[in-house]
């Protein structure tokens, strides 16, 4: 009898440990549209890569593609959580530059040379946020995320790099990483936020990088989900 109940309490205690909640198996991630007259964003497609891989360890996922506009980017990602008032992570993935970056923050400010889709410019600098803070932190943190990407992509068989960055820049990303943040932090349940920025096409092999990158970000999104 003692060793039935002994064998019960250890199932128990397995299960208890092995189990995650639902909503830690929920995942959001968004992606651009291409813009300054690309045909394409390495974005969407890294988003989509890692999706499927998430889905096959287990994980919902719901993949948006968010019109590169200011302002308008953020509505968008913030419509992309309707329904999923669970969700345990949120990711935006940016086309960057030839890095890997893992964004710590987002800074109120817009400025660039580069139209966004709907054709405006915001070459003055200016406030996102008339009077709110300077810096916003992300929720996810960048450090735990970067390593454990790393761990999943084995960054030395890559052509680029990754990087934990506190410059998100001052166009459109940057502009949807502040917005998303700010107004995430007025909720009471809200899921954990990043934003990563991914490497242009031009500066990987398409076939090769963009799978492992998607190795590494679902390695380490799924890692995240375990954190409390």
């Amino acid at each position: 009898m003692w060793t039935q109940k002994i064998s019960l309490l250890l199932i128990a205690l397995i299960s208890a440990t092995s189990a995650w909640p639902a909503d830690s198996k929920t995942i959001v991630i968004t992606a651009f549209e291409p813009f300054d007259h690309q045909k394409q964003n390495s974005s969407e497609p890294v988003a989509r890569e890692t999706a499927k891989r998430l889905e096959a360890r287990g994980f919902t996922t719901r993949v948006c593609v968010l019109p590169t506009e200011y302002d308008r980017a953020s509505k968008a990602a913030l419509e992309c959580l309707d329904g999923l008032p669970n969700a345990k992570l949120m990711v935006s993935i940016g086309q960057g530059l030839c890095d890997i970056q893992i964004e710590t923050q987002a800074r109120n400010r817009d400025k660039s040379d580069v139209k966004d889709n709907a054709g405006e410019k915001r070459r003055r600098a200016r406030e996102i946020i008339p009077g709110a803070p300077e810096y916003v932190p992300l929720t996810i943190d960048a450090n735990f995320l970067y390593w454990q990407t790393r761990a999943g992509l084995k960054d030395n068989q890559l052509t680029v790099h990754t990087r934990v960055s506190t410059d998100a820049g001052s166009y459109v990303c940057n502009n949807t990483a502040y917005r998303v943040q700010t107004k995430l932090n007025m909720r009471t349940e809200k899921p954990k936020y990043v934003f990563v920025h991914v490497p242009k096409h031009s500066c990987m092999s398409p076939l090769n990088d963009m799978g492992k990158i998607a190795d590494g970000l679902a390695n380490g999104l799924e890692m995240v989900s375990r954190q409390p």
